[in-house]
């Protein structure tokens, strides 16, 4: 029966691969991270803007620390009064009457 004719049943028959099944992507449906300040400890002028040197909550290690423009630290007024108390006010980019140079505060333990 070398020339034996294959049923339907003794074809492969491809099925195509579905789709798993998923929640949308997070990123997709909620709005933006969001990360908490728990210390500003430093500034600096980059390009005549400041920028805060902020510890994020529940990160540790210096290379969690990261250098932030004041349009990122905003929401943190706590964190940049208590900054601001400490180095004696509000800093002034560079290129105004007052010129900043780098400042670090009190920055946190390792």
């Amino acid at each position: 029966m070398a020339n034996a004719k294959k049923s339907d049943s003794d074809v492969a028959v491809e099925i195509p691969a579905s789709k798993p099944n998923t929640t949308p992507a997070e990123d997709e449906d909620e709005e933006e991270d969001y990360y908490e300040v728990e210390k500003i400890f430093g500034h600096r002028t980059v390009k005549g803007e400041i920028e805060y040197r902020v510890k994020w909550l529940g990160y540790v290690g210096d290379e969690e620390k990261t250098w932030e423009p004041k349009l990122n630290v905003v929401s943190a007024a706590e964190a940049l009064q208590a900054y601001h108390a400490q180095i004696g006010g509000v800093p002034h980019p560079s290129g105004s009457s007052l010129e900043d140079p780098l400042i670090i505060v009190d920055e946190p333990e390792k």
